[in-house]
């Protein structure tokens, strides 16, 4: 099974991912970003796009990996990977879904105050790529582009993580969790 952890940059996609894998006795976290990084350095710079999901290689490959990944391994694949455009999605999550993978696709909401602050707070400046996309996740994400909503506004990233088990609980209660230490 993969669950896809979409969201706002800032919204706590890779911190959840992790308190997910922590939890989960065959968790294992894939980046896509790190594919989209090897698809745009792969090019000439006269060639790179502002946003490496735009390289149809992009989306190939990650749904190869992934498909691959899941043949090959039991475990729940956790994908923190913010997608606003409902093609690229339909190119990935769409292909796996007719492959017979399960896909659980999450969706953290937060609002732009969040987002920013919490993109401040790792350290990154005003003018930085992600918070140039606030306002689009913001005005996309839970409206045009559909998964299960998770609020993480008033909730830290341990009760965002519980709220996740949960529904992953509901879907497939065959997932093996670790017992909490």
């Amino acid at each position: 099974m993969i669950a896809w952890i979409n969201g706002a940059y800032g919204s706590g996609k890779s911190t959840v991912a992790q308190l997910l894998c922590d939890r989960l006795e065959d968790g294992y976290i894939f980046d896509p970003e790190e594919v989209g990084n090897c698809v745009r350095e792969r090019k000439p710079k006269s060639l790179w796009k502002d946003d490496f999901q735009d390289y149809p290689s992009w989306r190939q490959v990650t749904f190869l990996l992934l498909k691959e990944l899941c043949e090959m391994y039991e475990g729940t694949v956790l994908v923190p990977m913010t997608v606003l455009n409902q093609g690229y999605l339909e190119d990935i999550m769409g292909r796996l879904e007719q492959e017979g993978i399960p896909v659980l696709h999450f969706i953290l909401i937060a609002g732009k105050e969040q987002i920013v602050s919490r993109i401040l707070k790792r350290g990154e400046d005003e003018d930085c790529w992600c918070m140039r996309q606030a306002d689009r996740c913001v005005g996309i994400l839970g409206k045009e582009i559909r998964g299960v909503l998770v609020d993480t506004n008033e909730k830290g990233p341990e009760a965002v993580a519980e709220e996740m088990i949960s529904y992953i609980q509901q879907k497939d209660p065959g997932v093996k969790w670790k017992l909490r230490q």
